[in-house]
């Protein structure tokens, strides 16, 4: 397999390879398997709003999408002061985000489990890497039916740091070299991470992955311009079958 790791902007005519081309992928969940952007961000918003009586704007927090708890705590604080009830406030989320998703449904991105078959079909493992905690992680793949599609999880609580942080995506190749997907535990180049937000790009570029950009809405540009690779949505991912 051969690729060129340069900014996407450079690769517009560079093929993306076959799925069946890689040791492994690295799969973020929320925005790139699942559509669960939208009510995170309400679910916060509303939260927020009850517990703390400060109103948020949904876009004021998109740049904190992909960061564990511990991150997003000092993020936050930055956009709504240091005294805000980080702690409080994401509980209440998670009760209305469940609420909401086990009344309304949690839907897959387009495309998804078409992917996820046909990484089974070709034989390549694909793991989940997420800054969702482990309890919400399993409860967006139980309900879009795609747990057992992945060997396994990396969430939110198995690092100290979330994503831009590399540390969620080396302790997944590190636990994908011990099982034997990866023959060089020092060499990441034949791992692919796919994502669909800046965080996702930037902590594959840090560790030494290449990645796929498929923005969940509103592209952004560094991404686009960071990224080996960009794609409208998983759809467009060419198939081995």
């Amino acid at each position: 397999m051969e690729y060129n790791n340069k900014p996407t902007n450079q690769l517009e005519r560079t093929p993306l390879p076959l799925t069946s081309s890689w040791d492994a992928i690295l799969l973020d969940l929320d925005g790139t398997l699942v559509d669960s952007i939208p009510p995170i961000l309400e679910a916060f918003c509303d939260a927020s709003r009850s517990v703390a009586g400060i109103d948020l704007e949904p876009n004021s927090l998109i740049p904190l999408l992909g960061m564990n708890d511990s991150d997003t705590l000092h993020a936050i604080r930055e956009i709504a002061g240091n005294d805000f009830p980080y702690k409080m406030v994401r509980r209440a989320q998670r009760d209305l985000f469940v609420a909401r998703v086990k009344k309304g449904g949690l839907r897959l991105k387009e495309g998804a489990k078409e992917f996820l078959e046909d990484l089974n079909a070709s034989g390549t493992p694909s793991v989940v890497v997420t800054g969702s905690t482990r309890q919400e992680a399993l409860l967006k793949m139980k309900m879009t039916n795609i747990l057992d599609y992945v060997i396994f999880t990396v969430d939110g609580d198995a690092a100290k740091a979330g994503k831009p942080h590399p540390r969620l995506f080396l302790r997944a190749c590190s636990l994908l070299s011990t099982l034997g997907h990866i023959p060089n535990p020092t060499s990441f180049d034949r791992v692919l991470s796919v994502g669909d937000h800046l965080n996702d790009v930037l902590a594959a570029l840090k560790a030494g992955i290449p990645s796929l950009y498929i923005p969940d809405r509103t592209p952004q540009a560094d991404a686009m311009d960071l990224a080996n690779f960009h794609l409208p949505s998983l759809a467009d991912y060419p198939r081995d079958t």
